[in-house]
């Protein structure tokens, strides 16, 4: 039997179909390699922020270091380099971690992953100085937070107090306390120590001693955000360029009354 070869001409058409099968397909090809490196990216973040978030339930000190490796023992096993060969970055002021993306210049292929909580007011402390069990001006109210304090947004907060009836809605001011605060005792300045999740109100300017001892009741006396807060916020950008702003804040979530209590 004579063997039958293929022409020039079929050879010609089977290497273009060949051709057009592989110009399709690659896009798609591409594409998969694209979003499999993202979903990589993603899960390996997740990773670092449940190890990041334990360190921070278990430590005394919350993770406060530039480099990941830190987490190395006991948080992680090791610490993979992101799909593009890159080191995962970490920002704990901002409470974040990210990798750069395929591009490592422009911000908007970023992967990033926030492992802190929004800004929550979540515990207000009467810290007796010297002592003597009664409210003096060298005290202070400490305010801790969920993250670190934006320390550049301004520290006369405008603490307003609420009235007899306790449910007034209140029109300008970063703090509000519950009607039995005489918030005239705390000084109009408050203290943002630089890259810090509290803040501190004093009372050094309060020369009437007897008033400073029944500026409020450690115990039952209480504090929020101010849903008109404009200073309290952290050191996430919104898209509009303006910081984001404490929870308790007029468009944001909703918080509850914080009981003020001694230590």
């Amino acid at each position: 039997m004579k063997k039958r070869a293929f022409t020039l001409i079929e050879l010609l058409i089977i290497i273009t179909i060949i051709a057009i099968l592989v110009g399709v397909a690659l896009p798609y090809y591409q594409d998969y390699i694209k979003q499999a490196k993202l979903a990589k990216a993603q899960h390996e973040l997740d990773i670092i922020k449940e190890a990041l978030i334990k360190h921070d339930t278990m430590e005394e000190l919350p993770f406060q270091h530039n480099e990941l490796r830190y987490l190395i023992g006991n948080y992680l096993q090791d610490l993979p380099r992101d799909p593009w060969g890159r080191d995962y970055k970490i920002d704990w002021v901002m409470g974040m971690v990210w990798s750069d993306g395929p591009d490592f210049t422009d911000d908007y292929d970023d992967i990033k992953v926030e492992y802190k909580p929004a800004l929550t007011l979540q515990k207000a402390t009467w810290i007796d100085y010297d002592n003597n069990n009664c409210i003096s001006k060298y005290d202070k109210l400490k305010l801790d937070f969920s993250r670190c304090v934006n320390d550049t947004l301004g520290n006369n907060l405008g603490l307003v107090p609420g009235e007899s009836n306790g449910i007034a809605t209140p029109t300008a001011g970063a703090l509000w306390f519950s009607p039995d605060v005489d918030v005239s005792c705390f000084d109009a300045v408050a203290s943002f120590p630089a890259s810090s999740s509290y803040i501190l109100l004093t009372f050094e300017g309060c020369g009437d001693v007897d008033k400073l001892q029944k500026a409020f009741n450690p115990g039952s006396s209480t504090i929020r955000i101010c849903p008109e807060n404009s200073i309290i916020g952290d050191w996430v950008k919104l898209p509009d360029g303006n910081y984001r702003l404490a929870n308790g804040t007029k468009n944001y979530d909703p918080v509850d009354w914080i009981v003020i209590k001694g230590r």
